[in-house]
C-alpha cells in the first residue's frame, strides 16, 4: 500500500531550503505542487532573514532527475499568499510557475471530505538532516480545535522538516491534509523563552561599559552566555521530534484560493457522491 503511494507521489514534493547570504542553510521545509500553485506551511514567513530560498525534488530513485532551482528571497516573499493567519494559522500558497518544474504535476485529489479518526495516513517530506524525501506512516487520532479552527490530529514521526507535507489517506490515495504550524505547547513554550532572553539582552545592553572588573565587562560576559543559551535552545528545539502533528484539513486551502484574486482556480473533487 505504502509502496504504490510512494511511486505516485514521489516527483512532486519539494524541499524548501533557506540560506543566509554567506550560503549557510538554516531552515527546511516541505511543500508539495498542486495545479498552478506551490502548498507549504506558513512556517516559512519566519525565514525572511533568508537570502535566497531553493526549492528541489530529491528522491532516492536513481531513475528521477532531481530538480532545483534557486530564487532570491525578495522575489520569493513578494509572491507568496497566505490564508488569514490570525484566523486559520499555517498556510502558505505561491503561484508555481518556474519553467524547470513545468513537467511536475501532483498526481493525486483532494476530497473535501472530513477526515475522521482511525484514518491510515501517509506523509511526504523531507528531513531537517538530509534533503531527501521520506514517507511515513500515521493514523488520524483525532479531529481538534485550535485557536478558533479544526485541525486533523495525527500521529506519526514529525520533526521541523516535516511542516508543508501533504497527508494522504492511505486507503483512497487521496490528500485530505497539509501538515501546519499549529503553534503546538514546545513551540510556545520556546518562544516565550526567547522572549526572556531577548528582553534580558536588551536590559544587559544598556549597562554595558557601566562597571568594569579589571579588564572585563561582566555585562558583555552576561551577554555572551544569554546568547548561547538562546541557540542551544533553538538548536534543541529544531532538532527534537515528537509523534504527533497537525493538519489543515484539505477544505480550508480551498477557501484560501477563493479568496485570492487570481484568475485561475484550483478545482477540487468533491469526491463521491451518494445516489
Amino acid at each position: 500500500m505504502y509502496s504504490k503511494l510512494w511511486r505516485t507521489y514521489r516527483k512532486s514534493v519539494f524541499s524548501l531550503n533557506f540560506y543566509t547570504g554567506k550560503g549557510i542553510q538554516f531552515y527546511r521545509s516541505t511543500g508539495f505542487r498542486y495545479g498552478d500553485y506551490l502548498i507549504s506551511s506558513c512556517n516559512i514567513d519566519k525565514m525572511r532573514r533568508a537570502s535566497k530560498i531553493v526549492i528541489r525534488s530529491n528522491t532516492c530513485d536513481s531513475k528521477i532527475r532531481p530538480l532545483s532551482v534557486g530564487i532570491k528571497a525578495d522575489k520569493f516573499y513578494e509572491n507568496i499568499h497566505y490564508y488569514d493567519k490570525s484566523n486559520l494559522p499555517g498556510l502558505f500558497l505561491m503561484p508555481f510557475n518556474l519553467t524547470e518544474f513545468n513537467q511536475v504535476h501532483f498526481p493525486g485529489r483532494m476530497y473535501k471530505e472530513q477526515a475522521i479518526p482511525g484514518t491510515p495516513v501517509a506523509l511526504f517530506s523531507y528531513g531537517r538532516q538530509f534533503d531527501q524525501l521520506c514517507i511515513k506512516s500515521g493514523i488520524v487520532s483525532s479531529i481538534i480545535t485550535v485557536s478558533g479552527s479544526k485541525y486533523i490530529y495525527i500521529e506519526s514521526s514529525f520533526e521541523s522538516g516535516t511542516l508543508g507535507s501533504p497527508v494522504v489517506n492511505a486507503a483512497t490515495g487521496e490528500v485530505i491534509g497539509v501538515i501546519a504550524d499549529a503553534v503546538p505547547a514546545q513551540s510556545e513554550k520556546h518562544r516565550k523563552l526567547k522572549e526572556v532572553i531577548e528582553e534580558n539582552l536588551r536590559l544587559l545592553k544598556t549597562s554595558t561599559g557601566n562597571l568594569i572588573a579589571g579588564n572585563v565587562d561582566p555585562v558583555q560576559v552576561l551577554m555572551v552566555s544569554q546568547n548561547m543559551i538562546k541557540h542551544l535552545a533553538t538548536e534543541i528545539f529544531e532538532n527534537s521530534q515528537r509523534n504527533y502533528g497537525y493538519a489543515l484539513p484539505v477544505e480550508k486551502i480551498s477557501r484560501c484560493i477563493r479568496n485570492l484574486d487570481h484568475k485561475k482556480q484550483l478545482v477540487f473533487d468533491p469526491g463521491p457522491q451518494n445516489g
